[in-house]
């Protein structure tokens, strides 16, 4: 049982490591140890259960908002579970924006394997990186000007790239299919509807969980596009908002109870947590580079301040 705590933590350093990586790529500290901290005590602050709490009860304002997605659906909550995976789709992003796209796949197909809620967004986070790659060796290709040959050239890469994925992802598939089909097609959409309207409408249902919270998230998933500078990252928030944005209006304009369950919004739970970090990195380059004040020598006092911030919240924990 105690292991489920090191898997957490474990887990949780991944995601930290992976939201400090993609910001890194926008807004290069260069070797700054202490920016680095300032925004681990940033994404701390927001992740905190014991200092949400606490903030709610005395401001009434829920701060979960900041790193949950839409529904209620969140990738790290009170509990290891095998949602909690979904950490691993964060590494991927970093790990494509690094150029290592093997691993890039590998990191979403194990998401995908241990929690199949991930195929969406694991396919448009899919799609969109090969999209991405064949784009930029399209571009950097100038042997010939047109055909077959130059488009073939370009796009072994990201052919590669989605087949491995696929590869993860098919089995999940075929297990779905295969393992949990039901022989009375009645049974089977009498248990959708059930699953759908009366055990988890707060995650199925947009009518119950568009709230202004849920309307916050959308603008602060829109302020994160605006901060991913035109990169590579803008395509993949780009995408991920795009497609999950697109899936919400049909599931509600058809009331399909599939879509529904599908939950197209739950791609929410990688853009939120992206634009957040984005929003702490923008707002540290503004005050330490754009006005300077990291030239100033009391920024080394907040490292001991984090430090014991740290020591607090997790003492706060365990108790």
């Amino acid at each position: 049982e105690r292991l489920f705590y090191v898997y957490y933590i474990l887990l949780f350093g991944v995601y930290v490591i992976a939201l400090v990586g993609i910001t890194a790529v926008l807004y290069p500290a260069k070797k700054d140890f202490t920016r680095y901290f300032m925004l681990f005590g940033l994404l701390l602050v927001v992740h905190s259960k014991w200092l949400l709490k606490l903030f709610e009860q005395k401001h009434g304002l829920d701060l979960s908002l900041l790193h949950f997605g839409l529904a209620d659906q969140y990738l790290l909550g009170e509990e290891f579970q095998n949602s909690t995976f979904g950490v691993l789709l964060l590494l991927s992003i970093w790990l494509f924006l690094q150029r290592r796209y093997t691993s890039s796949m590998i990191a979403t197909g194990i998401a995908v394997l241990l929690h199949s809620a991930y195929l969406f967004s694991a396919a448009l986070l899919v799609a969109a990186c090969c999209l991405i790659v064949l784009w930029e060796r399209l571009s950097e290709d100038q042997s010939s000007p047109s055909g077959w040959p130059r488009l073939w050239r370009a796009a072994r890469l990201p052919l590669k790239m989605g087949l491995l994925a696929l590869a993860f992802a098919l089995p999940v598939v075929a297990y779905q299919q295969i393992a949990l089909a039901s022989n009375s097609p009645e049974t089977a959409r009498q248990a959708l509807r059930i699953l759908v309207h009366e055990r988890i409408p707060h995650h199925t249902q947009p009518a119950v969980f568009m709230n202004t919270g849920a309307y916050l998230q959308i603008g602060l998933m829109l302020i994160g596009l605006l901060l991913s500078r035109r990169s590579r990252l803008t395509v993949i928030l780009a995408a991920l908002l795009a497609g999950g944005a697109l899936g919400s209006a049909i599931q509600i304009l058809t009331g399909s109870d599939s879509l529904a369950l599908l939950g197209p919004w739950r791609t929410s739970v990688l853009v939120v947590p992206v634009s957040t970090a984005l929003v702490f990195a923008f707002l540290l380059h503004f005050l330490l580079d754009t006005l300077r004040l990291g030239k100033l020598p009391y920024q080394w006092l907040l490292v001991p301040l984090m430090l014991y911030y740290i020591f607090v919240a997790v003492q706060a924990g365990i108790e």
